[in-house]
């Protein structure tokens, strides 16, 4: 009895490839906004996949290398690999329809459809597998083909500018993170002169039991990193081990698409370290910087309106008065221990407080206008104003 079904089938195959092809088109949006896939295409792959189904369903071999050739293409043509198992699922769907259909007519056909159910979606099954593990390896040597490719890609889910999410999932997969649990962004300054900001620190994190994926852009190097529940703490060492910048690092989250507010996070934090400085920064952790750092224009007003004067110093003069008001306020306003990080005599460094209070008329010892020079000092030196960094 199978084998009338299946005999049924084959004769109505060209009407089924056609039907098919239009439900994929018409219920499977990234088919129809490829781009790379004619209504013709689609009909002769479905038609192949079509003519290998039944031939299993009859008891034949049923050429699976259809379906792995299926998925490879899908792959090539930026198709993600949820958009094909769904396109299996309504092919099978669709055959179903039909046999259910002329069974109304033919009762022979129907005392075939119990056993044809479970043997037609085990099939299906069959081929969805087939392709998605075909799928999984051309996407995997696509992005494995070039460094270029890798950093486009990674760079589409840092920035949330991929057009189609599906497709990040099958690059996690590429990447070896998951698709859920604990992740970081981090952003590390390019020191310039082809310098690396993190010498080798994808291969440092796998050694420690991390995985992560890093890209390299004009201004700074960013990672993906999974950090699971206990790897936050082996990525904080790694990065400080290597890092040959400023290196920020953002909050963790735990879904990947959460990425580009976690990219913005990590580029704040590198920006609350000074110019020059290599250092590792989590945000949040200097919440004062971090203020400076997402503020630039009004930091950069209140550096000129309240250190101005001092600015405008000949250098030696200029550099001698910030350096000690920085160590004073370093030094919880203690003379004598901002005199001995100096290397000078305490009279010194009172001398040049005064001679701050002069040209700002604000009182370093008050809290209301100490505020605003330890303030000022703080947002002069992320910025990188001369002489306050």
């Amino acid at each position: 009895m199978l084998a009338a079904v299946v005999q049924r089938l084959q004769a109505d195959r060209a009407e089924l490839a056609a039907r098919i092809a239009e439900r994929i088109f018409a219920g499977e949006r990234r088919y129809a906004e490829s781009g790379q896939l004619t209504g013709e295409q689609l009909r002769g792959t479905v038609d192949e996949n079509l003519a290998a189904v039944l031939a299993r369903l009859s008891g034949g071999p049923g050429e699976l290398g259809v379906a792995r050739a299926t998925g490879r293409l899908k792959a090539e043509q930026g198709i993600p690999v949820a958009a094909v198992l769904h396109a299996y699922r309504m092919s099978g769907l669709l055959v179903w329809e039909h046999v259910v259909d002329r069974a109304e007519h033919e009762p022979r056909l129907r005392e075939a459809l119990p056993r044809l159910a479970s043997r037609m979606w085990h099939i299906v099954d069959e081929f969805s597998e087939e392709a998605a593990v075909a799928h999984g390896e051309a996407t995997a040597e696509q992005v494995r083909s070039g460094a270029e490719a890798r950093e486009r890609l990674l760079g589409a889910l840092l920035t949330g500018t991929a057009e189609d999410s599906e497709r990040l999932w099958d690059l996690l997969r590429v990447f070896h993170l998951p698709s859920s649990g604990t992740f970081a962004v981090v952003s590390a300054e390019n020191p310039g002169r082809g310098g690396d900001p993190l010498p080798r620190i994808e291969e440092r994190l796998r050694s420690l039991g991390v995985n992560s994926v890093w890209a390299r852009e004009v201004e700074a190097e960013v990672g993906l990193v999974s950090v699971g529940e206990a790897g936050q703490q082996r990525m904080l060492d790694a990065l400080g081990e290597r890092a040959g910048s400023r290196v920020g690092v953002s909050r963790t989250f735990e879904n990947p698409l959460s990425a580009p507010d976690a990219l913005r996070e990590a580029q704040l934090a590198c920006r609350c370290l000074p110019p020059g400085e290599v250092a590792v920064t989590r945000y949040g952790d200097q919440p004062l910087p971090l203020l400076v750092a997402k503020l630039p224009a009004a930091s950069r007003e209140l550096v000129g309106q309240v250190l101005g004067p001092l600015l405008r110093l000949p250098r030696g003069e200029r550099d001698a008065l910030l350096a000690t008001l920085d160590a004073w306020y370093g030094c919880g306003g203690s003379t004598p221990r901002a005199a001995g990080s100096l290397h000078c005599h305490r009279n010194t460094v009172l001398h040049r407080l005064r001679r701050v209070e002069q040209l700002t008329g604000l009182a370093v010892a008050d809290p209301a206008q100490g505020a605003q020079l330890y303030l000022a000092l703080r947002a002069g030196r992320i910025a990188g104003f001369s002489g306050c960094e």
